[in-house]
């Protein structure tokens, strides 16, 4: 069998994952979620006000900190939002998986182990040694 069937079969088991199942699940309610949606479109407009007003008015400018101020009560206002949570969570869920798996995958092809503590350095030896 080939590498590249073997890779095919490894995203087959991994689309079957209870993490990616839920993350599929997660994003399609983010996609309809209209509320959710309407907001992040807004953050992405308010996002592009903020970087031209810091372009043209100067990072100390009165537009610049109230549209900055705006911005971050947005972004924490979606951030509190269920279908946001949920989303951002089943994500992370994902990512952490998929960085095991190509860890794994990079052990087995190279003999070395990535590190999975938090704030490596590269030097393993206090961890491993």
């Amino acid at each position: 069998m080939s590498v590249m069937e073997l890779a095919k079969q490894l995203g087959e088991a991994i689309k079957e994952d209870e993490r990616v199942i839920r993350l599929n699940k997660a994003t399609a309610v983010y996609e309809n979620d209209m509320e959710l949606l309407t907001k992040v479109s807004k953050y992405n407009e308010m996002s592009k006000s903020l970087a031209e007003a810091f372009e043209t008015d100067g990072k100390d400018s009165e537009k610049v900190k109230t549209l900055g101020f705006e911005l971050k009560e947005l972004y924490t206002d979606i951030m509190a939002m269920p279908s946001m949570i949920e989303f951002s969570q089943a994500k992370e869920a994902v990512d952490k998986f998929m960085e095991e798996v190509n860890g794994e995958i990079m052990y087995t092809v190279t003999g070395t182990r990535p590190c999975s503590h938090d704030g490596c350095d590269g030097d393993c030896s206090h961890c491993h040694g």
